[in-house]
């Protein structure tokens, strides 16, 4: 067995080096909906997240997300594309086979058609008020807007889809 003996000095900026190494690793917590710029930003602390670049200075996010899936703190959202340009629907006006009816705006005072395989899923950072969101993101509701909360069951088994608050870029950021 050897023996290394480090000078106090040496034996200090080790000891600094290493309270430094612990001291970064400790400050890597992200959570779903932080700010990135590359997927070790996330998946360090997030297993399966990644960057999501397309978003205002990233989005620390999981795809394809289900029910059970999101880690606390974040909720699954499902989010289709919602043209104004596609037809609109209502009781009386169905939409196609293979696409859904979805509100415009909370009050559902608009909805319009949007193909199922537009649909993408997203774990989304959760809130209550946009004081919950980062600079220049906002709180939004789902079940407008082509983003639907994921479905799920109630206590009696009953397939529910709440209404979900979550973090998005604030409009016209």
């Amino acid at each position: 067995m050897v023996f290394v003996r480090l000078s106090s000095a040496g034996a200090r900026a080790s000891a600094l080096a290493l309270i430094l190494l612990l001291g970064l690793a400790g400050g890597c917590t992200r959570q779903i909906g932080d700010a990135c710029k590359t997927n070790l930003d996330c998946n360090v602390t997030i297993p399966n997240a990644f960057c999501d670049v397309a978003s205002q200075d990233g989005y620390c996010t999981i795809e394809g997300c289900d029910s059970t899936s999101c880690p606390d703190g974040s909720t699954c959202i499902r989010f289709f594309t919602l043209e104004r340009g596609n037809p609109r629907c209502d009781a009386s006006h169905p939409c196609r086979s293979g696409e859904r009816c979805l509100c415009d705006d909370e009050a559902c005072t608009s909805a319009y058609c949007a193909s199922e395989t537009s649909e993408r899923r997203w774990c989304m950072h959760r809130c209550e008020v946009d004081a919950h969101c980062r600079t220049g993101y906002t709180c939004h509701a789902s079940n407008q807007g082509g983003a639907v909360s994921v479905v799920r069951r109630d206590e009696n088994g009953t397939p529910v889809a709440p209404v979900e608050n979550f973090c998005a870029p604030a409009p016209g950021g």
